[in-house]
Parts: C-alpha cells; structure tokens; sequence
C-alpha cells in the first residue's frame, strides 16, 4: 500500500530505537520490525491507544443503544403513577441490567476498536538517552539503532497502509485543540498520550491490520513483523554505557558478521572528563 507520513513530522527527523541484544540479533537476522500491540504496555500505560474521554463521548453518540432499552424505557415512562409497584420495581430492575449489560459491550466495542492497531516505537532525540538507556536496557545491556524518518519510511515493506507520526502528550481531563486535531489527522491512531508520558518524545509507525475485524467476539490483536528492505536504512549503532565486556565486543562482532556498514559505538554518555580538556596539540599555548 504505502507509507505515509502524517503531521509536521519532518523526514529528517533523527530517531532511536533502544532494545536488548535477541531483539537486536532478530533485526538482523530476519530484516524485520517488530510492531507491537497496544496491549503489550498496558503495564506500563493502561491508557496506551486510547482517547480521551471527550471522544469516547461522541462515540457513544453515534453507537445506536440497544431497543430493548429504549422499549423499558418508554414502558417505565408510560406507567401510571398508581401502577403496581412490584411491577414498576421489576421493570426497573431490568433496565438497570440492561444498562449496565450496554455498558460493558460499549467498553469491550470502544477497547477492542482502538488496541487494534499494532505500533513499532522510536524516540526523537538528535542525541541518545540516558532515560531511554535505563528504561529499555535490560540489565544494563541494550543496543540502540538509530534512523531518521525518512529512511524508515523508504524502508518498510509491507501490502498495509502504514503511517509515521508524532506522539502528542496532552491533559487526557481537557485535551489541547492541538491533540485533538491530530488525533483525528491520524484516523483516530494511537498517536495520543498523558502527559506523564511526554519524556519518551515518541515517534510511531503504526497500522490498523486489514484481517482487524472490530466486534465483541473479535480476536486479540497479535503482533506482526514487517520486512524491511535491507539494513541501510540503520545510520549507527551504539551499545549501552552501562555495558561491559565482552558484551560491546559481542555486538561488534555480531555487527560485522551480518555485513552492517554503518558505524558500531561503545556509547560515550559516562565516559568521562577526558574529552573535555583534548585541546590539540599545543593549541596556540605553547
């Protein structure tokens, strides 16, 4: 289908991905991207996917109720105040179940439509994280590949209609004009976030499966692996400050054995003062 490129997200945008060693080792070997469902951070972020509540409102809007309901209802209306009061009290406690029954299959509607996209996570930074590091560096041992847009996006290969976007962070409570535009820009993609989040300054590629058929008894969403066409679109490699040996050498090894051309670091974020006094030689003092 096509890759595109949603917003005022600039296709130089430099991007990183950090992840653990197999993951990094399944990159090479396969020529794949991992997209992953929006459930897999529902530890880290129970909301991951989801819109704020103005919107879920002007969805309830539009989801006709069940008649049922709307046939209780009209009887409760209709009943004379000097009904039996047995009978208005059942009447009422079944449309109470009902409601309530309503409800759940709303959530369950709502839920299942949004986490049925899959995402592929990278972090905008024209440099690398040390938050990032800590966050996805198991055990102090992680790779970080880092991109741009562009490349990514001339990288993909896939028959879905993949998208690239920012992240907006918002207050879910009272969602800036600005998130909510660009939620509705994304076709209502998971491209929205809490505040709380906003240190992960993301980018996400992301699509919504073709086979994704939303309904109560719909299956869960699975993960997916995309092609890519060939590594070139990786610019540099670095491995974790936190990382000793043999762990940087295995990479580097690991690295060369499957040809890659770019660059492979040791990561230079705790390496010290040294670099600051590399005045050149003399230096015009002596």
């Amino acid at each position: 289908m096509g890759i595109d490129l949603l917003g005022d997200l600039r296709p130089d945008t430099k991007i990183w991905r950090y992840m653990t060693l197999d993951k990094y080792i399944h990159l090479l070997d396969s020529e794949t991207l991992y997209f992953s469902t929006l459930n897999e951070y529902s530890r880290s972020d129970p909301f991951e996917g989801m819109p704020p509540l103005r919107i879920i409102k002007k969805i309830r809007q539009l989801v006709p109720v069940d008649s049922r309901i709307k046939k209780d209802l009209a009887a409760l209306k209709a009943m004379p105040k000097d009904a039996d009061l047995r009978l208005s009290k059942d009447l009422s406690e079944s449309l109470a179940e009902s409601i309530d029954e309503e409800h759940r299959n709303f959530t369950v509607f709502v839920t299942n439509m949004f986490k049925g996209h899959v995402v592929s996570c990278w972090h905008a930074n024209e440099f690398e994280s040390e938050a990032m590091w800590k966050l996805y560096g198991e055990g102090h041992k992680g790779v970080a590949i880092q991109s741009t847009v562009q490349l990514l996006q001339e990288a993909l290969l896939s028959t879905e209609t993949i998208k690239i976007a920012k992240v907006i962070y918002t207050d879910y409570e009272e969602p800036s004009d600005e998130s909510l535009r660009h939620l509705v820009k994304s076709g209502l993609g998971p491209v929205m976030k809490r505040m709380s989040f906003a240190h992960e300054n993301e980018v996400r590629a992301y699509f919504l499966p073709s086979e994704f058929k939303v309904g109560r008894d719909s299956p869960s969403a699975k993960s997916y692996a995309v092609k890519v066409k060939g590594l070139n679109f990786l610019e540099k490699i670095v491995v974790s400050p936190y990382a000793i040996e043999p762990y940087a050498s295995a990479v580097k090894a690991i690295s060369e054995k499957y040809q890659l051309e770019c660059p492979v670091d040791n990561s230079v974020l705790l390496k010290g003062l040294d670099g600051l006094f590399n005045l050149g030689e003399n230096n015009g003092i002596y």
